[in-house]
């Protein structure tokens, strides 16, 4: 078993504990690397236990000797040889590391966890796992009867494609979709399916048999004849993709948020599943902010323009006027959408539109500009996603002079319903010759 951490700056105060570790280690720890300052950088390299050690629980346990199952958590401290506060200390050096986040953790919740009074939330339960080496049904967090699809014990981006023992028939439909979703494509081919579900979904048919056209999934899925499978409503995928995320968003971890950009249906279905859990808006607030990945700020902002709530809107507003690469996702977004054109060439534009206010006009004929100008012409109505009314802004700013009756109408029509205060401002400022960014 291996157990890595690492700090860069900024986590709690000590990491690895001072003096000689103790336990049924079969091998050393490479410890400190170097401190210096406020600044201490290092690595625990390496933890070796033996996993078939005693694990040594004094006066717990049912009879017979051994953990009882809510005790293997404990187990696995107790052979890593450490102390609750210590663990508290690699798991949050791990969240250093991994998000740059510092986590709320003591070994009064560790303690908890261990003696099965309270269960870790997702977050915690990913980091748990790491530390240790092992998966959720191993430290007792999960029952394996649990393990889904949408819920894999690693908590990377990928689905743990070795983790479907217990799949029903109605959990093959997930784990497409998020596989769709992560190879941005709209069926998988019954070569692209993992062993586990290929199994379940020729069961299906019939014993022995193998994949054939006809319905799947309770009518969710269908197959054709070259063994292509896809959901009978593109929504479908959206649903399965949007309940994972939004799921680990409720727990505070953004880590699938992060994994690729989502689309404006995924993300509608999304704003629906937190709009009442004011703890999943706080952290779309922040990583919107302070995200360190484009993607991931792009999503958290896109998630947030759906919701509404016009302060909210406002914040989104602010976000991508001063974030040029959230921003020019969000313009590729819009734009692929809304001009139903492939994701490359929208990308070419919103390229076209940060490179200078005249880029986007340049670029287009005139039949072109306008066939754009009457597409954002509505999209600057759109109720669903203050973003989106935004980019359009944005986008009529750069093609006035191609289009000036339609340009001016949109914008007028904008400034008799828009709520939000920074979509206002931007309108102004473009009707007063001058950039929406600047403003």
């Amino acid at each position: 078993m291996r157990v890595e951490a690492r700090r860069d700056r900024g986590p709690p105060s000590r990491w690895p504990p001072s003096g000689p570790f103790t336990g049924p280690f079969t091998g050393p720890i490479d410890g400190l690397v170097s401190w210096s300052g406020d600044c201490f950088p290092y690595r625990v390299q390496s933890l070796d236990v033996d996993a078939q050690a005693p694990i040594g629980i004094p006066g717990e346990g049912p009879p017979g000797g051994g953990p009882a199952s809510d005790l293997r958590l404990k187990a696995h401290c107790l052979r890593a040889g450490l102390t609750q506060a210590e663990v508290c200390e690699a798991i949050a050096a791990l969240a250093w590391e991994r998000d740059r986040e510092h986590l709320g953790i003591d070994a009064a919740m560790v303690s908890k966890w261990e003696r099965g009074v309270k269960r870790p939330r997702r977050l915690y339960r990913r980091l748990l796992c790491s530390l240790y080496g092992a998966t959720e049904e191993e430290l007792g967090l999960r029952s394996s009867v649990a393990v889904g699809i949408v819920d894999d014990a690693s908590g990377g981006g990928d689905v743990n494609r070795d983790s479907f023992g217990a799949l029903t028939q109605s959990s093959c439909a997930p784990w497409m979709a998020w596989e769709m979703w992560q190879r941005k494509t709209s069926s998988l081919h019954a070569s692209e399916l993992s062993p586990a579900v290929a199994k379940r979904l020729m069961m299906q048919n019939g014993p022995g048999q193998a994949h054939r056209a006809g319905i799947y999934e309770g009518g969710a899925v269908v197959c054709d004849h070259e063994g292509n499978y896809s959901f009978t409503h593109s929504k479908l995928r959206d649903f399965f993709v949007a309940q994972r995320i939004s799921g680990i968003i409720a727990d505070g971890d953004h880590h699938l948020l992060a994994a690729a950009q989502t689309s404006h249906d995924t993300d509608l279905i999304m704003q629906e599943l937190v709009r009442r859990h004011d703890a999943s808006r706080g952290s779309l607030t922040d990583w919107m902010k302070n995200g360190a990945t484009a993607v991931l700020r792009v999503n958290s902002a896109g998630i947030l323009a759906k919701l509404g709530v016009t302060e909210v809107a406002d914040d989104v507003i602010r976000a991508l006027k001063s974030d040029s690469d959230s921003r020019n996702l969000y313009l590729t977004a819009v734009l692929n959408r809304v001009l139903s054109i492939p994701w490359g060439e929208a990308s070419a534009l919103a390229g076209d539109v940060e490179v200078d206010e005249g880029g986007l006009r340049d670029c287009l004929a005139e039949t072109d500009a306008m066939n754009l100008a009457n597409r954002f012409a509505a999209e600057i109505l759109n109720p669903q996603d203050a973003g989106a009314r935004w980019c359009s802004v944005l986008l009529l700013s750069q093609i006035r002079t191609t289009a000036p009756d339609t340009v001016l109408d949109a914008l007028q029509s904008a400034l008799r319903r828009e709520t939000s205060r920074e979509i206002l401002r931007s309108v102004g400022s473009v009707l007063g010759d001058h950039s929406p960014i600047s403003f």
